[in-house]
């Protein structure tokens, strides 16, 4: 987790040299990430926090195209933008759902019991 946010603040700094789409990717996958990841703390349901944290991530990135660019004027409206932020949302559940499942199992899996097991001495 320290790893996915130092990536994303060392991207934060270097947003200026950055194409407008790869700035929607970015900012759309860590708020997809970011919610359902305190979903998933609440709830420890990796299913609905996977959904919750995407459609956060898409009702953000519509809202920053309809509202702040489309109704305000304050920028330009693009569907390539939208694009851009459905792909973050895309990116940002993955990363959640690896995340979810690398910490409740681990990078190796764990070994299965044996099938005669029944855990006592006897």
């Amino acid at each position: 987790m320290k790893t996915l946010l130092f990536i994303f603040l060392s991207f934060s700094l270097s947003a200026q040299k950055l194409p407008d789409d790869v700035k929607h990717v970015y900012a759309t996958c860590a708020i997809t990430h970011f919610v359902g990841w305190g979903v998933y703390y609440r709830t420890d349901n990796p299913g609905l926090s996977c959904v919750i944290g995407m459609g956060s991530g898409l009702i953000v990135g519509l809202g920053k195209e309809y509202i702040w660019d489309r109704k305000l004027k304050r920028g330009e409206f693009s569907n390539r933008d939208l694009a851009s932020d459905a792909w973050g949302c895309l990116l940002g559940g993955i990363t959640l759902r690896c995340a979810i499942d690398y910490k409740n199992v681990g990078l190796v899996p764990r070994k299965k019991k044996d099938k005669y097991f029944i855990g006592k001495d006897l």
